[in-house]
């Protein structure tokens, strides 16, 4: 991470001594569900004496608010390279269960910071400028957060706090833009932004549990606390059939979508202005 890091600042570095034109663009968006997962059955709900309805949770932690920086500059007129700087800060959903003498429900969402290096092609009309753009997409210091609350027909009540964490996210980047000129320096940007990426935590931890207010997190041993993900894994069973939860346990790693189109609008600021021939 820190090499890749290095190269990022060394880039930037080689940019501003060689740009035509650099400019630093400030964006805001709201994501929509593509690429999505299912949690089957994921709303069980009681509705009757004999009668209990079901429904698929169709999800993707990409659908959300996200937040971006860019700098880029143009060696050319018409083509372009950046490197955007993002935060996705996802919308919640909720799973639910309930039936006669128990219910939960369960509350997921997701944050991440995004780094996306890209090419810009643009085209200008006046002062109106179209442009698409196609992009690698790093996600780090990803998290995915389950809220799980639940209540018994004898009215204990209880909740957890789990948290998925650890590991790189690795997409593509690809828009559909407008800009509009307001002076030499100055654009305003709409564009149609579509991201394809999945993210697989390495880490799950329980960092709170509660039994009708009372903490009980202390109660459990490292290998209820906490799961390590692992691509490959070789595990030694033991004889009787037990568990070891003297140490945290480890499993193969799943992966969560983090995809979405959506519309993001922008201003952009011109550092350095397109030399005039």
């Amino acid at each position: 991470m820190k090499k890749k890091l290095i190269f990022l600042i060394l880039l930037l570095a080689g940019i501003q001594a060689t740009s035509q034109e650099l400019s630093v663009n400030f964006d805001a968006g709201y994501g929509f569900n593509i690429a999505t997962e299912s949690i089957i059955e994921g709303y069980s709900n009681r509705i009757g004496e004999y009668e209990t309805e079901f429904k698929s949770i169709i999800y993707t932690h990409g659908r959300g608010l996200n937040f971006n920086t860019e700098i880029e500059y143009f060696p050319k007129k018409q083509i372009g390279f950046g490197l955007g700087f993002g935060y996705l800060k996802s919308k919640k959903f909720d799973v639910l269960f309930n039936r006669i003498d128990y219910f939960s429900t369960s509350v997921y969402s997701a944050r991440m910071l995004r780094f996306s290096p890209y090419l810009k092609l643009k085209h200008e009309f006046g002062n109106l400028a179209i442009y698409t753009r196609f992009g690698y997409l790093l996600g780090t210091f990803g998290q995915i957060t389950r809220e799980g609350s639940s209540n018994t027909d004898t009215g204990a009540e209880g909740f957890s706090k789990t948290i998925y964490d650890k590991g790189e996210s690795h997409g593509g980047t690809a828009g559909l833009g407008i800009e509009f000129k307001i002076n030499d320096r100055l654009n305003l940007s709409s564009e149609v932004k579509l991201i394809v990426q999945s993210y697989g935590p390495k880490r799950k931890r329980l960092v709170e549990r509660t039994s009708d207010g009372v903490n009980t997190l202390n109660e459990l041993q490292p290998g209820e606390i906490q799961t390590n993900f692992v691509d490959n894994d070789i595990r030694e069973w033991n004889p009787d059939g037990t568990t070891d939860f003297s140490k945290p346990l480890t499993a193969l790693r799943i992966f969560y979508p983090f995809s979405s189109v959506g519309i993001n609008l922008g201003v952009q600021y011109k550092l350095i202005k397109e030399k005039k021939k």
